[in-house]
Formats: structure tokens, C-alpha cells, sequence
């Protein structure tokens, strides 16, 4: 395979990895508290 392609997906793989990382470290912070709020809220 052209190395190019590979550096490409190699790119595209870690910036996926990223996001989802993201997302979880953003739930596990903001998103169970707000939930929590949410919840306890009449």
C-alpha cells in the first residue's frame, strides 16, 4: 500500500480515538452531574 494512504488512516484512526475520549471523559464530568440535577429536579 502507498504509504501516504497509510499515514492517512493512521490519521483518521487516532482522531476517532480522540472523539471518543472526549465524549467519555465529558460525560463522566458534566454529563452524570447534569443527569443527576436532572433527575432530582420536581
Amino acid at each position: 500500500m502507498n504509504t501516504v494512504l497509510l499515514q492517512i488512516l493512521n490519521g483518521l484512526a487516532i482522531v476517532a480515538t480522540a472523539v471518543v475520549f472526549g465524549t467519555d471523559v465529558f460525560f463522566a464530568l458534566v454529563g452524570k452531574k447534569a443527569a443527576a440535577i436532572v433527575k432530582n429536579h420536581p
